[in-house]
């Protein structure tokens, strides 16, 4: 008799000791935030099995539990109300009806409801109709939630093996989303689609928290957040003054309005997301990754009960692109990797999940959506040899991020394996392929080119296309260009610099270099344009559909050390690429168009202009090149379809 009085105190002052030394997350909050937030009242549905440990992590939850009528149940019942977690007594079979018009007065008392839809004796994770019936009675959702734990005592004779946390473990409580039953529902059909969500986050939480970060790695990746914030001011002081003495000075102006943007507090007008719905954080870096990351964006807003999707861009031009991508909601420069600033955007959107789009990965970003339990996937992720032996000097501190990313979708085998050796946990790392090829497509806009064509006098010309040149670049291409006309009087070049705020310096070189250009921007109401022999491109989004007329393709940032851009964009009009050495940014398309015949590598100037007569001497060899590479880009398309598959998880609320 003493004993079972004592017991109860004795049970809530363990479960007490197991909490404070647990160190456990809660993934999938966002689905009992919602609900809360909308002031609906829900039923917390969970496995008698893994009850324990929630007289701790849901102690003053506002939540009132259904507890057996047996002795052991008193004992619980005791503990709970130790545990400021009010108790309605009956079971399936005892006072059920007795409890259910006790639990319904609850819903006036503004608590949500609690039960263990297999207890108190079995079948082990069976769903009884109880639960089924006692939503349809009351309207309110149901909503699955479980936990697991590193250490525990097993009972292996107990009917459903029932466990005990142990101290000084790692836990994961995880819910799932809610279940609505409807008043023509069938019971049965209901009860196993609540015992499905039960296994499957059970089954998901006993792999989350095998999977749990150690101290060290938490430790490292909090002290690296910390270095990134105090660093942070420094950082923007440095890029500030560099750009103030580069050509592109002019986009400094727009500082002050962007400032509210860079401390992670946008402006309350530009929040467009729909309310009621979760919301899903894309980050990318500039204009590239935004539009690789386009198909994705689709196919994600297509599916059934879709998320809200906001990006963030490192550039002005990067987030002016995600503005124009159907499915995004809301665009912003994203804030400064630091602490307060990525804690205020956090607060102000609340997202349930963060793909990073290629390897974007700012420690104070991903320290803070670790602790918040959202679930961090990596989208087109690569690493080229250059930024590996970067990352790799510092695997110490890159490690315990890569580690606790739940998903990793890298372009190539070689971009899994960097990944992998830098830490990430191999069973989450696949190889999905580059989402940017799927996006390649024949532009529109043929017609405007080809109208060009006709203004300049150009219709029986043959035309050079480079696009996406960069400093140093455009020298070695007139050359080239120069030496193949002597040849073919009749060629022609199209010039489009990789940045745009550069045309004028280009210019200059072309006024320098006695070359007659025309600028595309005045193209329309220029008069006398017959006998220029070079059309300098000085805006955005025109290169794609001039490669359509193109009788050469150069693709630039490969003649100069950068790394190389859109190597495959020509292949879409069946056009071969002309590319430098320099390719350590696109290696795996360098690599297939050379190896199908659909790309000419060349390692500088003179190699430049014999591509050139090469490609002009044979049109037939310069056709079957460029059906070469097209087959190339048709063969690497599909990587959308499985980053999106791989990246599932991460994709839903």
């Amino acid at each position: 008799m003493l004993m079972r009085a004592v017991a109860p105190y004795l049970g809530y002052l363990y479960v007490t000791l197991v909490g404070w030394t647990t160190r456990w997350r809660v993934l999938g909050g966002e689905h009992m935030a919602a609900l809360r937030r909308s002031g609906r009242r829900l039923i917390l549905a969970f496995w008698h099995q893994r009850q324990v440990f929630f007289t701790y992590s849901h102690r003053g939850d506002a939540t009132k539990v259904l507890v057996s009528r047996s002795r052991d149940g008193e004992i619980i019942a005791r503990i709970m109300e130790l545990s400021d977690i009010p108790a309605a007594r009956g079971s399936s079979t005892r006072g059920f009806f007795a409890a259910i018009k006790e639990m319904s007065r609850t819903l006036d008392e503004g608590l949500d409801l609690g039960i263990t839809p297999d207890g108190p004796k079995g079948p082990a994770r069976e769903v009884k109709t109880g639960v089924v019936f006692l939503a349809q009675r009351l309207g309110i959702p149901i909503v699955p939630i479980t936990n697991a734990l590193t250490h525990k005592l097993v009972f292996r004779r107990s009917w459903d093996q029932f466990q005990v946390p142990l101290p000084f473990g790692r836990g994961v409580v995880r819910y799932g989303a809610p279940i609505l039953v409807g008043a023509e529902d069938d019971p049965g059909a209901k009860a196993a689609e609540i015992k499905a969500a039960l296994d499957r986050i059970t089954d998901e939480a006993d792999r989350e928290v095998l999977l749990e970060p150690s101290f060290l790695d938490r430790a490292v990746a909090s002290a690296v957040a910390l270095l990134s914030t105090l660093l942070a001011p420094l950082a923007a002081a440095g890029f500030a003054a560099k750009m103030l003495l580069s050509p592109r000075r002019r986009l400094l102006l727009s500082l002050p309005v962007e400032w509210k943007e860079r401390t992670g507090r946008p402006d309350s007008g530009a929040l467009r997301v729909s309310p009621g719905r979760p919301v899903l954080w894309l980050h990318a870096a500039s204009v590239g990754e935004v539009a690789g990351a386009q198909l994705l964006i689709e196919r994600i807003r297509a599916s059934r009960g879709a998320p809200s999707i906001v990006m963030t861009c490192n550039t002005a031009s990067g987030r002016a692109r995600a503005l124009k991508v159907p499915g995004v909601e809301a665009a912003w420069l994203a804030p400064l990797d630091s602490l307060p600033t990525v804690r205020n955007f956090l607060e102000g959107v609340r997202p349930f999940g963060l793909v990073l789009i290629e390897t974007e990965l700012w420690p104070a970003m991903l320290e803070l959506a670790f602790e918040r339990g959202l679930k961090v996937g990596l989208a087109n992720g690569r690493l080229s040899p250059r930024s590996f032996f970067a990352y790799r000097c510092f695997r110490a501190l890159i490690g315990p991020f890569l580690r606790r990313i739940d998903r990793l979708a890298a372009q190539t085998e070689a971009d899994a394996e960097r990944l992998r050796s830098l830490g990430a946990r191999p069973e989450r790392v696949r190889v999905c392929g580059n989402m940017k090829f799927d996006l390649i497509q024949p532009p529109s806009g043929l017609e405007e080119a080809r109208a060009a064509m006709r203004r300049l006098g150009w219709e029986d010309s043959r035309v050079v296309v480079a696009g996406s040149t960069h400093p140093g670049e455009e020298g070695m291409l007139l050359a080239a260009f120069r030496e193949a006309r002597r040849a073919h009087p009749d060629l022609r070049l199209v010039l489009a610099p990789r940045h745009v705020e550069r045309s004028s310096d280009t210019a200059a070189l072309l006024t320098r270099s006695g070359v007659r250009f025309a600028l595309w921007s005045e193209l329309a109401r220029a008069e006398g344009l017959e006998g220029y022999e070079c059309l300098l491109i000085d805006a955005m989004g025109v290169l794609p559909s001039w490669y359509a007329w193109a009788s050469v393709c150069f693709v630039g940032g490969t003649l100069a050390p950068v790394g190389g851009h859109n190597l495959l964009e020509p292949a879409a009009h069946g056009k071969a690429s002309v590319f430098g050495p320099h390719t350590f940014h696109t290696e795996a398309s360098a690599r297939a168009l050379v190896r199908s015949g659909g790309g000419i590598r060349v390692r500088g100037a003179e190699e430049l202009g014999e591509a050139f007569r090469k490609l002009l001497a044979d049109p037939d060899g310069s056709r079957r090149a460029g059906q070469m590479a097209l087959d190339t880009l048709r063969s690497l398309r599909g990587g959308v379809e499985r980053t999106l598959e791989h990246l599932g998880p991460c994709l839903e609320p």
